[in-house]
């Protein structure tokens, strides 16, 4: 059972409603401080002017107040209260409610520094003057009577400030915050579809693509950068898939068409040889052809083996230190026969190790690396004019080994210098014909690789070229995993 996996529109969707979330009650929590600040100003502001207006009368009824008592100058709207009026020393001179001393705001020392104080009243305070445990405020206001004797006003507010807000509150979160989170998350999905169609789009054309349709490329118009950099970065991908593809294609049709060859050749002989009438002389000419165009097979299907190990990237099965010198001249012993055939010398040119007057030592397989040589002699040979020598020469400097192979032919034409490595491309040799399969050098260039080298070809003055190999000396190779070794090895370093 596979774990569910949110789709990107839906995490997307999900963190905008969160940021909006966060900023809109960010912007909530400062729209309730205003609300909050000002809604008491203004009760304040309120209390004062009612305050003014009652003191006013009171300040002409002064003489008979303890008389009449303070219903007569209650204001006209009923969420204020008169809840006392004190004398110049704090003492009740009249109330409501029987308030007293005890739970009437202190008075200011000296008695007259201050004309208006504001108060908040709450809980059990707000009870004992009020009869309800509201969360308002209330005022003293200073006055003087006609007789210049000074009086204090308690005037208080009955409306529940604190319910109040609270109201505003829910009403904001209820109706404006969940309103404001559904149209949120509407627009969130709508965006977040917008912003995720075009992967949508890339991943229907991506679809489409299979073995059939490599040359396809994704092509969805999108305005964004970033989906057109996303789109150009996929399709370079494709192409270098679909290059691959071809290359793969090509190869495999050069081996068929290759392998046809001989057992062709053979086919046709073994259809008109007829052993029962055949001389002495036809059984060795039909024996010398098949062995022929068996060893060709072989060397086509060994070449085969090789390439395949190279574009795999197989580390090399057999590594061992390989005298360089010796490498080549059993290199030119095998490639003797050919070049006699064809009336060309094979000169050598060995250089010793300059520090210990040894013979150079590579690490590597050594049927590789003859193998490799005897690619580059016989093709030397090929393209040498009879009479003219095919020259190999070795030599070692800064912990690298230098064999180079040079004929006499007409050299490497322009349009086969970048590809004169590739398979199957085939040079005209001396004569004009092409000869071989086209594989030697690419197996050579493949099995240099394999050795941590490389193979380049130059062109000679006033004719032939020079193919020079490029390996690195086995003692730099030890150097290189003594030095590995001590880094690895504990306690080192």
């Amino acid at each position: 059972m596979s774990a569910y996996k949110a789709t990107l529109r839906l995490k997307l969707t999900l963190w905008f409603l969160v940021i909006f979330a966060v900023v809109f009650l960010a912007l909530l929590a400062a729209v309730w401080q205003m609300h909050r600040r000002t809604g008491r100003e203004a009760i304040e502001t309120h209390l004062e002017g009612l305050a003014e207006g009652v003191a006013g009368d009171l300040r002409d009824a002064d003489a008979r107040l303890g008389a009449v008592g303070l219903v007569p100058f209650q204001p006209v709207d009923r969420t204020f209260a008169i809840l006392a009026v004190r004398d110049g020393s704090g003492g009740v001179i009249a109330s409501r409610w029987r308030v007293d001393t005890e739970v009437l705001p202190a008075l200011d020392a000296p008695a007259n520094t201050r004309r208006i104080a504001f108060h908040r009243l709450s809980g059990e305070r707000a009870s004992r003057l009020l009869g309800r445990p509201l969360e308002t405020v209330m005022i003293t206001y200073r006055y003087r009577t006609p007789a210049g004797e000074v009086r204090y006003l308690d005037l208080a507010n009955l409306t529940d400030l604190g319910a109040a807000e609270s109201a505003f509150l829910y009403d904001v979160l209820l109706v404006g915050a969940l309103g404001a989170l559904l149209a949120a998350a509407v627009a969130s999905w709508v965006i977040a579809g917008r912003a995720v169609t075009p992967l949508r789009q890339i991943g229907e054309a991506a679809k489409r693509l299979d073995p059939d349709h490599v040359q396809d490329r994704i092509a969805v118009e999108s305005p964004d950068p970033e989906v057109e950099r996303l789109q150009t970065e996929l399709n370079e991908a494709l192409s270098r898939i679909e290059e691959g593809y071809r290359a793969q294609e090509r190869f495999i049709s050069n081996v068929a068409h290759d392998l046809k060859t001989p057992i062709s050749v053979m086919l046709a002989e073994s259809q008109v040889w007829k052993p029962r009438t055949a001389s002495r002389e036809e059984i060795n000419d039909y024996r010398e052809s098949m062995i022929d165009e068996m060893q060709r097979l072989g060397g086509m299907v060994e070449g085969f083996l090789t390439l395949a190990r190279a574009d795999q990237g197989e580390a090399l099965a057999r590594m061992t230190d390989v005298a360089l010198n010796d490498l080549v001249v059993e290199a030119v012993s095998e490639c003797d026969i050919e070049a006699a055939r064809q009336h060309v010398r094979l000169l050598t040119r060995l250089e010793a190790n300059e520090s210990r007057g040894e013979d150079a030592v590579v690490r590597g397989d050594p049927d590789l690396l003859r193998t490799m040589l005897v690619n580059l002699l016989r093709n030397a040979v090929r393209h040498s004019p009879a009479g003219e020598s095919v020259r190999i020469a070795t030599s070692h400097a800064n912990g690298r080994t230098r064999i180079s192979v040079q004929d006499a032919g007409p050299g490497v034409p322009e349009e086969f210098r970048h590809r004169i490595f590739d398979r199957f491309v085939q040079v005209p040799g001396n004569d004009g014909s092409a000869g071989g399969m086209g594989l030697g050098l690419a197996i050579a260039m493949s099995v240099a690789r394999m050795h941590g080298g490389g193979i380049e070809v130059h062109n000679c003055r006033p004719h032939g070229c020079v193919f020079v190999v490029d390996l690195p000396r086995a003692a730099e190779e030890e150097a290189k995993d003594d030095e590995a070794a001590g880094e690895t090895r504990p306690g080192s370093g």
